[in-house]
């Protein structure tokens, strides 16, 4: 298995306030202190996550085991697609009323996103599609989209995408960010920039470094 890295800016970059609705980069604890107190503990959280992610794994590994073995060696793809695509991330959002209802207008840090519905029952809760994150906002033409139990979306990653409020009810997505080293080793897709690379644990955001730099 290839070793993967991450770019240095997912300490620095695209740091999310709800509070102030927007998206900021981390230049210095003075400026958190100041301005943004609230996001230091999501830069604690990235700095923790390769440990935590690791331990997770090492308690699914022994107390769980799957309920349906073949959805696990499902191939959903085609080979010459899956061969751009050479690491993932997955995991779940969860919207009901009283917590997080919904989801502000973002990009994935992926090329490929696959979101699938898993239920429960809710209302509204609708996904809504602008451009891709290089075009103004200003000239967005939107698109509505109804996630439906069982089914999944499957969309670019840099194409920008929200999800209205849920209503009522409870809704729970499973989320794969599928990535390709081949086209993010050349421009990260989160700095615009030529990535600076830190080992990462497992498949870190999908950067490999070629032999020619190590």
């Amino acid at each position: 298995m290839s070793t993967f890295y991450r770019c240095h800016c997912y300490f620095s970059n695209n740091y999310y306030s709800k509070i102030l609705c927007g998206h900021f980069v981390f230049t210095g604890r003075e400026q958190f202190r100041r301005k943004y107190k609230k996001l230091e503990d999501e830069q604690s959280r990235r700095y923790n996550l390769d440990k935590m992610s690791k331990e997770r794994r090492q308690a699914i590994k022994h107390q769980y085991k799957p309920l349906h073995h073949h959805v696990y060696t499902l191939k959903i793809m085609a080979t010459n697609f899956c061969q751009k695509l050479d690491s993932h991330k997955a995991f779940t959002v969860q919207y009901e009323p009283e917590k997080d209802t919904a989801l502000d207008y973002h990009f994935d840090n992926a090329e490929v996103t696959l979101n699938v519905c898993l239920g429960k029952d809710f209302d509204d809760g609708t996904l809504y599609f602008g451009n891709m994150r290089t075009e103004a906002v200003s000239e967005s033409h939107w698109t509505e989209v109804c996630h439906t139990v069982t089914c999944g979306i499957l969309h670019r990653g840099q194409h920008l995408h929200g999800a209205m409020p849920i209503q009522g009810g409870e809704q729970v997505n499973l989320i794969v960010w599928l990535r390709s080293s081949e086209v993010r080793n050349q421009l990260c897709p989160m700095c615009d920039s030529v990535p600076d690379l830190i080992e990462g644990n497992g498949f870190g955001d999908g950067f490999t470094r070629n032999c020619d730099d190590i």
